[in-house]
């Protein structure tokens, strides 16, 4: 049983050079494998039975149950406190489940990938090499039953087949470049509906095997053996829609935005003008190096946490990292004649221009340690990182946490 610990690992044989010219963000691709242990490091039924007996982790929001496409009541399978004392909540009742699995109905468990250090490791491998953000359900279904009908995903898809047998269907008719918003659902509900798809190619999943589906692209998917397993991982990344968003913030701060629209009985060449203006200021910003810098900083840190304990270890190492938090919220970087200055209030000191991104992060961030910021500015040499630390420290911005 080979363990999948790198993004090679996980799509051997096709390489990675392959992967990224002729299938990623374009085309789907059936990743065989000749070894069908390789993904049960990650998932197996034993693994399953290990996390669905978390029984106070689960509600009918993370693990739902579908029958031939239509969603099952939670009444129908859970109880009120599940065996929990003192909860007044729902929780699934394993009685229940397992007799709506009897019936032919599928699990859906929603958000597992923090469960296990096999999911953990999958998703945290997508993640880095994909630079997005990643999700994992996981689906059990049984022979001849599906959970979803024909629908397309605004999210790529890595489904990765762990234990029985699936087939999937890829139809035509892809979406360019959805996302999660409603207007991209009536698609969905269309194919539900009946629209005729034609079939592209039926493909049949085994054990070790890796189906990898772009966003956009009409899918389904149904059990052909008694008693099937499939993660689906979804990834998402940052769009053009981040950056506007990022931009807003900005241009609250912009006088350029605030200034009122000429009045409906001003010329036409004074409202174009007007539009003209906050084109071209959001441009500037757009194209500043300020903004590459932060929109930068955002794709770095567009991941999900899933771990952090390793107790007692990590306690040992959290005592000897040295920690800060900046003092006060109101302290300001201007550049006043071609020199950058912090200020606060009265007090004004220049920055070197070389730790000015150290500083503006330093005073962002809030709450940091030595590691996270040398982590962050591995461009500047160690010496220039004490320095800038000595002085934060000496004017009052920084104290020891």
């Amino acid at each position: 049983m080979g363990d999948v610990n790198s993004f090679a690992d996980l799509i051997y044989p096709i390489s990675e050079d392959k992967f990224f010219a002729d299938y990623y963000l374009k085309k789907y691709v059936h990743i065989k494998s000749e070894d069908k242990d390789k993904l049960r490091s990650i998932m197996s039924w034993s693994r399953l039975n290990e996390i669905l007996n978390m029984n106070a982790f689960w509600t009918p929001a993370n693990l739902k149950l579908f029958l031939d496409t239509s969603l099952i009541n939670p009444d129908e399978y859970c109880d009120w406190g599940g065996g929990i004392a003192h909860s007044n909540s729902l929780r699934p009742n394993p009685t229940k489940v397992n007799h709506w699995l009897s019936r032919g109905a599928s699990i859906v468990a929603n958000d597992v990938d923090t469960l296990t250090a096999g999911l953990r490791r999958a998703a945290d491998i997508l993640e880095k090499k994909l630079s997005g953000k990643v999700q994992s359900n996981l689906y059990c279904s049984w022979r001849q039953h599906q959970a979803f009908p024909i629908h397309m995903d605004t999210h790529d898809v890595f489904a990765l087949h762990v234990e029985g047998q699936k087939i999937w269907r890829i139809y035509d008719g892809k979406i360019d470049e959805p996302i999660n918003h409603p207007i991209f659902s009536r698609y969905n509900q269309n194919s539900a509906d009946g629209s005729a798809r034609t079939l592209l190619e039926e493909i049949v999943l085994n054990p070790g095997d890796i189906l990898y589906i772009p966003r956009g692209v009409f899918h389904e998917a149904l059990a052909s053996s008694e008693g099937c397993i499939h993660l689906s991982f979804g990834v998402t990344n940052v769009i053009g829609y981040d950056a506007l968003v990022l931009l807003l913030d900005k241009a609250l701060a912009d006088p350029v935005f605030r200034k009122n629209m000429p009045g409906a009985q001003s010329p036409e060449g004074e409202k174009r003008d007007w539009l003209a203006k906050l084109g071209s200021e959001a441009l500037s910003i757009l194209t500043s190096e300020a903004f590459y810098k932060e929109i930068i900083e955002f794709q770095n840190e567009y991941f999900y946490l899933r771990a952090g304990y390793n107790l007692p270890d990590n306690i040992a190492d959290e005592k000897s990292v040295k920690r800060f938090q900046v003092c006060f919220d109101d302290f300001n970087i201007d550049l006043i004649e071609g020199e950058y200055c912090l200020s606060r209030g009265n007090i004004i000191v220049n920055i070197p221009h070389d730790i000015v991104d150290l500083v503006r992060w330093v005073l962002k961030t809030q709450n940091f340690d030595m590691n996270n910021l040398l982590q962050n500015f591995v461009d500047l040499t160690p010496e220039r990182i004490d320095y800038a630390i000595e002085n934060l420290e000496k004017m009052n911005v920084l104290r020891d946490f």
